[in-house]
Parts: structure tokens; sequence; C-alpha cells
């Protein structure tokens, strides 16, 4: 006995002995240490501001991905405003960004199962947190308290525990795209929903029935339960807008709605053509066109759409500061009817907004656009280049004379040709 107590003090002892200097390293604040053949993020009092979770760091001259955000590494961090965890962190402790008071944004791209315990309780100015698909769980408490949370996207179909959506009292919208939904325990489930402010569930039409029937009777806090119907209200006085959502989404219900993606390859000057899409994956940017003040019907998709290669808009899920001039692209947003080049450096695009960005190569200052089904009097024709002949007069959008186009729109006898 003696010896087993002996054996048991020297195991506590090892355990408690502080990593050595060598084992860990700090990056703007944030600190790591090596832990078997990967690295994990510590505690980190010192982190301040806008921080990004590294994918890998070197550690005793060893190169090791990040892979894990240790419990309560963040808690009780009153300096820190955002966090942007990359692909690579698999695992995110309980408590890990507990009493975070500041913490705004939350960048997640983890490739996690499960929201722990308690990980985003009392963060009561969180307003965007995004959910990876991969979740299977949200743990107790894991958003309780998150005072300012407006809208929440869960992308697949998960168990919400005890507590965990409680005193989001600014909650108004819950994106689930999940095809079952499972509350714990089972008895009380309506705690899961406590001091919420009556937020609707908006889920796949394939999956309503099945997420009614498991909201019905336990969850107090939402009295409308859940619908299929997402509304949109263009903003008045506006005809177009900038568009991105962190689900995928179709646009095939909303009469005289239209969602346009634009391609390089329909850029001509300083004009650009916008394809009209009926629905796109998660994150893609597009330019809505409606009618202001107007209301449309949008839904979530039953399958993932394809991906748009190319897609010159680019939508941002989270607040995206926005510079001129983006490595080898120039970028532009929206304002006045038109694209206009950013007049300054970080300036801050709203989540579920999209920008325009362009090559360097393209010298304009502000980007005009039509979308290719509309009747403008110019008909639309897909010409190939070896198509073209010189006994065509072919002019570009601004009115110049084209002797040998390149990709992109002109205009041949009246009518309106993309050549590809």
């Amino acid at each position: 006995m003696r010896k087993l107590t002996i054996l048991l003090s020297a195991v506590a002892w090892l355990m408690a002995m502080p990593v050595m200097a060598d084992e860990e390293t700090t990056i703007n604040n944030v600190v790591y240490f090596k832990d078997g053949e990967v690295a994990k993020v510590k505690n980190s009092p010192s982190a301040t501001g806008e921080i990004t979770i590294e994918s890998s760091v070197t550690i005793s001259g060893n190169s090791l991905t990040v892979w894990g955000i240790e419990h309560n590494a963040f808690e009780h961090n009153t300096n820190i405003t955002k966090v942007t965890i990359p692909s690579s962190v698999e695992y995110i402790g309980y408590c890990a960004f507990n009493g975070c008071t500041e913490l705004v944004t939350v960048d997640n791209k983890a490739n996690i199962t499960r929201i722990e315990d308690y990980v985003f309780s009392g963060c009561n100015k969180l307003e965007n947190c995004n959910i990876p698909s991969g979740v299977e769980k949200i743990g107790q408490s894991a958003f309780e308290g998150c005072s300012a949370l407006k809208d929440l996207t869960i992308l697949g179909s998960v168990e919400l525990n005890q507590y965990a959506l409680k005193g989001c009292s600014a909650l108004k919208s819950i994106y689930y795209c999940g095809n079952t939904l499972s509350l714990k325990p089972t008895s009380n489930e309506w705690q899961i929903f406590q001091n919420t402010d009556n937020p609707v569930i908006y889920t796949k039409s394939s999956a309503l029935s099945t997420i009614i029937d498991a909201l019905k009777g336990k969850a107090d806090w939402i009295k409308n339960l859940a619908t299929d119907e997402i509304p949109f209200t263009m903003p008045n006085e506006k005809q177009y807008v900038t568009f991105c959502r962190d689900f995928d989404v179709d646009f095939s219900a909303a009469t005289g709605l239209k969602a346009g993606v634009a391609l390089s390859s329909t850029l001509a000057g300083n004009k650009l053509s916008f394809s009209v899409k009926s629905s796109v994956p998660a994150g893609t940017g597009v330019l809505l066109k409606g009618t202001a003040g107007a209301t449309y019907t949008l839904k979530i998709a039953e399958e993932s759409p394809e991906a748009i290669v190319g897609n010159l808009m680019k939508g941002v899920v989270c607040p995206t500061a926005i510079s001129q001039i983006d490595g080898g692209n120039t970028n532009f947003v929206l304002n006045g009817g038109v694209f206009k080049k950013v007049s300054a450096n970080n300036n801050t695009l709203a989540a579920g907004k999209a920008y325009l960005q362009l090559p360097n190569t393209s010298s304009a200052r502000e980007i005009s656009f039509i979308f290719d089904d509309e009747t403008t009097g110019i008909s639309a024709t897909l010409y190939d280049k070896g198509q073209m002949t010189n006994d065509k007069a072919i002019y570009n959008l601004n009115g110049q004379r084209v002797a040998q186009p390149t990709k992109g729109m002109y205009i041949i006898n009246g009518n309106k040709v993309i050549v590809k």
C-alpha cells in the first residue's frame, strides 16, 4: 500500500510539472505547447484584440499541426474581440472561451464533432459564430448568456443539451440544416431555449415535420416552432444588394428576385454580366436584384448545389475587413448601383454581404453590370472565339469597335454576345 501511495504521488507530481519552455512557443500572445506529435493552445491570458489560431507551429525545431485548444484556454479573457480557428483544430475544450465578454466574432473552421460544455458561455457580446458542419453535439450551456447573438446556423443533425441556448435573449433565427433533432435531457427540454426571444427555426422542407415533432411540447420558448420559408426583405429604395449565407440557399421560390454570380469571362471593359442561379452553396457571394422594400421567400437547399468555380463575388459570413488591394486582385463594393473600388484600407463588410474581386489587370475604378437574362433590346448569344469573322462589326460595351475580341461580352449587329 505504501508503494502504491508513493507511486501515485510521483504520478501527481509529474502531471503538475510545468511544460518546459523549449516545449512551447508564443505567437501574437497565443501560447502553443507540444503534446506528443501535435501542438495545442494552452492558457493565453495576454491574448488581445483579433487573434488567429495558427494551423501549424514550430516547437524545438519540429513543425507541428495545431490540433486542439485546451479547456479554459481563454476563459475570462476580456480583451479578445475576434477569434479565427483553422480546420486543423479537431478539439476545443470545455470553457475554452467562457466569459470572454468582449468577444464579438468567432470564425470557426475547426474540424470538430462537438461544441463542448460552456465553450462560449457568458460571451455576452458574441454576435457571429458559425458552427462547423461536422458538429453532432452542442453541450450543456455551450452558448448560455450569449445575449447579443441574433441568429445561429447549425449545418447538420445535432443533439442539443440542457441550457445550450439559455439566456440568448436576442436570438431570433436558427437556420437548421439537419434532418433530425435530438433534445437532451429527455425531460424539461424547454430549458435548452430558456429566456430566448421566441426564435424561429428554419429547416429544409423535407425535414420540417420531423423537426416540428421533435419540438412539440418540449420547447416552451419556441412558440412558432419551425418553418421552411425564410423571409428576405430588400432594403427600402434599393434594387440591388449583395448577399451571402453560411448555408446552402434555394432561391427558386423567390418569384421576382434574381440571384446572380459573375465570372471573369463575362467582364468587358468596365461592364460585367451576372448569371442568374436558382440555388448556391454556403458561403457563395451573389448580387440580388429585386423590388425595393419587397419581401421574398428563400429556402434551405435540399441538396448542396454545385460549387461555382471562378465566381468574382466573394461572400463573407463574418464581419470582414476589405482592403483595396488583395495580392494580385482589386476589391470593389456595391455603392449607388455600381461596384466602386474600395476607397480606403480596412473597410469592414458586414456578415451576410459580398464584394467583387477583379484581377489587377483591370484599370476600372467602377464596374457597372447587367443580368444575362434581362430583356434590354439586346439579345444574348454565346460564341466560341473561332466563330468570330472579320465581316462583323464588333463593339465592346463602351461603344468602341474591336478588331480582335477576346473572352467577354460584345455587341454585334445590335445583339449582345458572349465570347467564350
